[in-house]
């Protein structure tokens, strides 16, 4: 607890006092996670290639996933609505092949 409130995460009640018998309110809740959220979750470390739950690529880029015709790492890839790199079709009359890239 003590940890989480030197980050600012948690705070306590009236008088900065913890309660650890009572229970929270939804509020309280909501704000804890915001808090929590913001201080582990930098947008500059939420970068580079992940997949999704569909186990499609997507490249995130300060913290959003990318869209559209991308360059990365000298390679063009296109990236749908949703933020996954398509394969194996034509975007805009270019070839994009198995690997994502667009020829």
């Amino acid at each position: 607890v003590a940890a989480m409130q030197r980050a600012g995460i948690v705070k306590g009640r009236d008088g900065n006092r913890f309660d650890p018998q009572e229970n929270a309110t939804r509020a309280e809740v909501s704000a804890v996670l915001r808090r929590f959220i913001e201080v582990i979750i930098d947008p500059a470390a939420a970068a580079g290639w992940t997949k999704n739950d569909s186990g499609h690529l997507l490249y995130y880029q300060n913290g959003k996933a990318l869209t559209g015709w991308k360059e990365i790492g000298g390679k063009r890839y296109y990236f749908d609505e949703n933020g996954a790199m398509v394969v194996n079709t034509k975007v805009d009359g270019y070839v994009v092949g198995p690997d994502g890239a667009g020829k």
